[in-house]
């Protein structure tokens, strides 16, 4: 048996994948691909403009202008912690990758990990018309290991950046998403007593280093929901989400997981704005 761990207290250990579904013969998941039209993968980023033009692009010029976005399967996980994402700048900007976080094989020149990923990618209005749209994060595919009591989804996290594509700010409304706490022993408390079912970002409560409580999942399968109305044409905005596996996480104990995997998607669908 080898015992899960916090970060900074204990040795690193590598979690399994997160990566796309990649049974080839299953039924399901060929069903998935006929029906999208397109391979899913470990993130991808689907637009529905429906009678407005929003574009998306990975780059703040808009060289190529889509309305999907795709990460193919990424190596296993290992677990980090919120401390490594302070630093709002390395992460919110087109210069950096997920491929930043890769642990490469020195001898094969293969990854064999990844210790967070991060995806930063631009939406604009090239019609003429203004827009309306939601914003949805959503949990696409969850297959749970198959020796542990939790999933990935138990210990995720997400920080989510969404700015002016101009801006230098760096704004993710101060909140880190993570999936609520279940009834039982790992469920932490106020003051009075009472039951708390958010997770802590980082730090014990009381401490010098406590950061706060995660603002929860809104369910099992969305993480969250953002609107944004009279999105004008010609403007931009900049979306960054950075993802990881907490080794602090309340439920990270026991054995480490074995197989299972974890496939996001963000859907944005737009329409047009009306003046009330």
């Amino acid at each position: 048996m080898v015992e899960s761990r916090y970060i900074v207290k204990r040795k690193r250990k590598k979690f399994a994948a997160i990566m796309s579904a990649i049974a080839s013969g299953a039924i399901t998941t060929l069903v998935i691909i006929s029906f999208l039209g397109r391979r899913v993968g470990s993130f991808t980023v689907k637009m529905n403009s429906n009678e407005v033009k929003l574009a998306l692009s990975q780059t703040k010029s808009f060289d190529e202008g889509t309305t999907y976005l795709m990460v193919d399967s990424l190596p296993s996980f290992d677990i980090n912690e919120y401390s490594t994402f302070v630093n709002d700048a390395k992460f919110d900007t087109e210069e950096t990758t997920y491929k930043d976080a890769l642990d490469i094989d020195p001898q094969t020149g293969k990854a064999n990990s990844i210790y967070y990923f991060k995806y930063t990618f631009y939406v604009k209005n090239v019609g003429e018309i203004p827009a309306n749209y939601t914003m949805t994060l959503n949990i696409a595919d969850n297959v749970k290991p198959s020796n542990v009591s939790y999933g990935y989804d138990d210990i995720l996290r997400i920080k989510f950046y969404d700015n002016e594509a101009d801006s230098e700010e760096h704004s993710y409304d101060d909140k880190i998403y993570a999936k609520r706490i279940r009834n039982g022993e790992n469920q932490y408390t106020d003051s009075e007593g009472n039951p708390i079912y958010s997770e802590l970002i980082y730090g014990e409560e009381g401490s010098a280093d406590f950061v706060g409580y995660c603002t929860n999942f809104e369910n099992d399968t969305t993480i969250f929901t953002k609107f944004r109305e009279n999105f004008v044409p010609g403007a931009s905005r900049r979306f960054t989400m950075v993802m990881w596996l907490d080794g602090n996480d309340s439920q990270a104990k026991g054995d480490s997981p074995d197989g299972g995997s974890l496939r996001l998607g963000l859907n944005i669908n737009a329409t047009e704005h009306t003046a009330q």
